[in-house]
């Protein structure tokens, strides 16, 4: 057992050369919901990522949050791409997220019947619809027939 007594800030910054020098946290995917999702006005998106065992901390800088193809929003079940840091202010480490993406067709699929719903209630129209494929911002994995007017007539 060493004798040695560290302060807080000097354990924490041995913590952030492990964590940050560590190349296995450079590039990792971390499935989870999203959740206390928040866009400031800088731009920046914070938000925790959980699942049934634990979570963590997440932000999305402006300047990725603006390539994003998708609308993330709380209770989502995503797949976020980043690196692993430790933020030694608070001494806890957090995901610097560059990508999110929803998880899997489920999701896709209910995007999509959400988006039917929102048409069928009034909520968006079907101009905003196209104007969201076009410009990539839907996060669907879309074909031709979403441009189909009568693809989204009530049965």
């Amino acid at each position: 057992m060493s004798d040695r007594v560290y302060s807080v800030g000097e354990l924490t910054l041995a913590i952030k050369q492990m964590v940050d020098g560590e190349s296995a946290f450079q590039h990792v995917y971390v499935r989870g919901e999203l959740s206390n999702y928040k866009i400031y006005p800088s731009g920046h998106h914070y938000f925790t990522l959980k699942d049934e065992e634990s979570s963590v901390r997440a932000v999305m800088f402006r300047n990725n949050a603006e390539r994003m193809r998708i609308r993330p929003e709380n209770g989502m079940s995503a797949i976020v791409r980043g690196s692993v840091k430790c933020y030694e202010r608070d001494g806890t480490y957090q995901i610097y997220v560059s990508e999110i993406t929803a998880d899997g067709e489920g999701a896709q699929a209910a995007e999509f019947e959400k988006l039917k719903e929102k048409l069928r209630e009034g909520e968006v129209t079907i101009n905003e619809i196209e104007t969201d494929i076009r410009n990539g911002i839907t996060g669907m994995n879309v074909g031709p027939h979403l441009l189909d007017h009568s693809y989204y007539e009530a049965p």
